[in-house]
């Protein structure tokens, strides 16, 4: 091979690692959602759905609103990686999210079957219980916790679950616990604001 033709190769290379060093994760392009940095969300999600791994393709679509190509590129992602618990609690969310509690619920338990220390596989147990109005959502939350003291979610979901259940001490504690670890923990700051309205307090703060 001459010279001209190697180094043409090898900036085609340098060129496609540099596009995998900016590829963003699913992490990232939700962040940007929740941050309501809706344009460059959208971008980042769309950029997923062009990805070789049915997963981020997923995610991607997930994002987009598209959800049945979503559904398709889940289905597609655990046919390639059968004991990957992640995809089915990601997917068990998309069900979630899209009210189909049964089917989230059994990929839930798959993932569980397949990582009994899997935090976010017991969350979406606890999501769904919680739906049920079932008393397993705070065993489920607590399992979480135990699982991953740190899971945001987790403590934002048994702040929701002590308020139903009118205890606004462990309410604000479990909020406070999501906020330490994330400032931008939007549904603890609603638990704040809700407590303040049980109150008759301003939630303006």
């Amino acid at each position: 091979m001459n010279r001209p033709a190697r180094t043409v190769i090898f900036g085609l290379a340098l060129t496609a690692a540099a596009s995998l060093a900016r590829a963003a994760s699913p992490e990232e392009c939700w962040t940007l959602g929740r941050h309501g940095r809706k344009a460059e969300a959208q971008k980042c999600f769309e950029d997923l759905t062009g990805a070789r791994d049915p997963y981020f393709r997923a995610e991607g679509n997930w994002g987009l609103q598209r959800y049945q190509e979503a559904n398709d590129n889940f289905r597609t992602a655990l046919a390639q990686s059968e004991n990957k618990a992640l995809y089915r609690v990601r997917w068990g969310r998309l069900l979630h999210q899209r009210f189909n509690n049964a089917e989230a619920e059994d990929l839930f338990k798959e993932a569980l079957a397949r990582d009994q220390k899997n935090a976010q596989a017991c969350l979406g147990l606890a999501l769904v219980s919680a739906d049920g109005f079932d008393s397993k959502a705070i065993e489920w939350t607590a399992k979480a916790l135990e699982l991953d003291p740190k899971l945001v979610e987790a403590h934002e979901l048994m702040a929701s679950l002590a308020l139903e259940d009118s205890d606004t001490g462990q309410a604000q504690q479990e909020a406070d616990a999501a906020l330490r670890l994330s400032s931008d923990a939007l549904d603890a700051m609603a638990i704040h604001a809700s407590v303040e309205v049980l109150a008759d307090r301003s939630p303006d703060a």
